[in-house]
């Protein structure tokens, strides 16, 4: 996931759905990370962490996009501010740009693999031995270019933003999904390129494109086409940051609010409420920049991962401008 950055500042408004959004008072945002990070240095096992999830055992997953590599952190390790140590890094010619990932109700760990093409599945097996995948999707034939985000429905059907062409894909549960041999049966094509976020929830398809800096929802489509949308959000306006959001990454908490990782604004909006988006809204941007990995926990704590290979978490009920509580830079 590369993009370039942008020049304009950031608001959400809603159109054709309601009102704009408030996102509060943002306090200034540090330039630097905090002294007590900064000098600290990770391993070639972490870099630019672009896809982040929890197992249901708490452990926190990370898919860094530049050093290529899946690694795990246990929920002691990540306690508290500091340089934490992987429990387990797993490092595979399959792995290429991981992007984003999301467990499903077995345990499997989905991984759109940006660079490779494919979707990379990881069993449970998979991931307690610290092995390669013994699940590839689409390897070779085009079926799959820069799939960039992933996201599952309630019966278990794997959604991924297919970013290179403009589509959205599903590979069914039922057709070999944890077989490795399930093949897409609904290809949707979007109005915009560029989209790469993705999320499922209340019956709805939520879509972020970071190219036209809009977030797109479709009711969830039952068959192949071009799908209407019955709401899109535009970020534009004036606001603190001076940039737009570019929306990368999209993560539901356990409430239904959902969170944006505003990949040129340095910040992540949380948007309250399920499904029309404009309750009041809370923006965090302290110590980012170039956020893309997002993840709530199961407490309903928000993280966030970014190029400069820190993570950061939002205790539950954090409000908008509000420092992080935990600070990492793992190795």
């Amino acid at each position: 996931m590369r993009l370039a950055a942008a020049v304009a500042a950031l608001s959400l408004v809603a159109c054709a759905s309601g009102p704009g959004v408030n996102y509060g008072d943002e306090r200034p945002r540090p330039s630097t990370l905090p002294p007590s990070l900064e000098a600290m240095e990770g391993t070639a096992a972490f870099g630019d962490p672009a896809a982040l999830a929890f197992a249901a055992n708490g452990d926190l997953w990370v898919g860094n996009y530049e050093s290529g590599t899946i690694a795990r952190y246990t929920p002691e390790a990540i306690a508290t501010s500091g340089v934490p140590k992987a429990a387990t890094v797993i490092s595979a010619p399959a792995i290429k740009g991981p992007n984003a990932m999301v467990f499903d109700a077995h345990g499997y760990l989905w991984v759109p693999m940006y660079d490779a093409g494919t979707v990379a599945g990881f069993t449970p097996g998979d991931l307690a031995a610290g092995r390669a995948p013994s699940i590839v999707l689409a390897p070779g034939g085009g079926v799959l270019v820069q799939p960039a985000g992933v996201a599952l429905d309630a019966d278990g059907n794997l959604w991924v933003s297919n970013s290179g062409v403009g589509h959205i894909v599903r590979f069914p549960r039922k057709g070999g999904l944890e077989a490795g041999t399930a093949k897409p049966d609904i290809v949707l094509e979007v109005p915009d390129d560029g989209c790469q976020g993705i999320a499922v929830r209340d019956g709805k398809l939520w879509h972020a494109c970071a190219d036209s800096d809009r977030a797109y929802v479709y009711d969830l489509p039952t068959k192949s086409g071009k799908p209407t949308w019955s709401q899109v959000m535009v970020w534009s306006g004036p606001g603190a940051s001076g940039r737009p959001c570019v929306p990368v990454q999209i993560t539901a908490a356990p409430d239904g609010s959902l969170a944006f990782a505003c990949y040129a604004s340095q910040a992540v909006a949380v948007v309250e409420g399920r499904t029309d988006m404009t309750e009041n809204s809370r923006v965090f941007s302290q110590p980012l920049t170039n956020v893309h990995g997002i993840a709530y926990d199961s407490s309903g704590a928000l993280w966030a991962g970014t190029n400069l290979n820190v993570l950061a978490r939002w205790a539950p009920g954090a409000q908008a401008g509000a420092y992080p509580d935990v600070v990492l830079r793992p190795r």
